[in-house]
């Protein structure tokens, strides 16, 4: 069953060359800010670092599943 919701009105189920393109800094990136070495740590914040990873995640989530469609044929 697919959860992925419509993006502004279209349904993406179906298509097959779509991309998701977004652009970030690193000032999100939870592998970079866990490092005490990291000169750009002290930027982490707890608003806009998470709503980066969230973005991440949300971008990762939506292509997982819309690929099961192509796979239920």
């Amino acid at each position: 069953m697919n959860h992925a919701p419509p993006i502004h009105g279209m349904d993406l189920r179906g298509e097959s060359a779509l991309h998701i393109v977004n652009i970030s800094s690193s000032f999100g990136s939870l592998t970079l800010n866990a490092d005490p070495a990291n000169p750009h740590r002290s930027m982490f914040g707890a608003a806009y670092s998470p709503s980066k990873t969230a973005l991440r995640a949300i971008t990762l989530a939506f292509p997982l599943d819309l690929e099961s469609d192509t796979h239920q044929g």
